[in-house]
């Protein structure tokens, strides 16, 4: 509790980046995930496991801090 007594908050937040393309680029992904019945960030995230997978790493463990 803060000094008044009032409760603090404590927000933690995981990073985020941002990825930098042209529109339609963006426009095609939510094509593909409306058709696949997904969500934009589920094929982001399908390419990084892909792309981490080809260097050798874990996305899962990645993710998880380890």
């Amino acid at each position: 509790m803060g000094p008044e007594g009032y409760k603090r908050r404590v927000r933690y937040e995981k990073p985020h980046a941002s990825i930098y393309a042209h529109p339609k680029v963006f426009k095609a992904l939510r094509e593909i995930a409306a058709a696949t019945d997904c969500k934009p960030h589920d094929l982001y995230v399908e390419g990084l496991r892909l792309v981490l997978r080809q260097h050798g790493r874990d996305f899962d463990a990645l993710n998880r801090g380890e």
